[in-house]
């Protein structure tokens, strides 16, 4: 049985092509272990121009290998936490499996261990 992390972004506007780049660019700097899904959404960021109700969505599925998918975990919610400095005003969402990351406010990543 596989795992995955999910994200998605929400907001009431479509991204500027700004901010589809620095999306873009974050998730492209994303180096994960073999037999991770890279970072990517369903759809690409700069295609999706409904003004309302806008949202993107994707998941990255995880190695089966459990060393090596700490390490993709780790490298994932890196690039997912540059993403959302790049759009940090969107309502993000981050879940491994069914399990919500935590957004640390102070450090502005998600983080696995909120309550170190």
């Amino acid at each position: 049985m596989g795992v995955s992390v999910y994200y998605s972004l929400a907001r009431e506007r479509p991204l500027t092509p700004d901010e589809a780049h620095a999306l873009n660019t974050a998730f492209d700097g994303a180096t994960l272990p073999s037999g991770t899904e890279p970072l990517a959404f369903y759809e690409e960021p700069e295609t999706v121009v409904s003004t309302d109700d806008w949202e993107l969505s994707g998941s990255s599925k995880l190695p089966s290998n459990l060393f090596t998918a700490l390490r993709a975990v780790k490298k994932l919610l890196r690039g997912l936490s540059a993403a959302r400095r790049a759009v940090p005003d969107a309502d993000w969402s981050v879940q491994l499996d069914d399990e919500p990351v935590a957004w640390n406010t102070e450090t502005t990543e998600y983080d696995l261990n909120p309550s170190r």
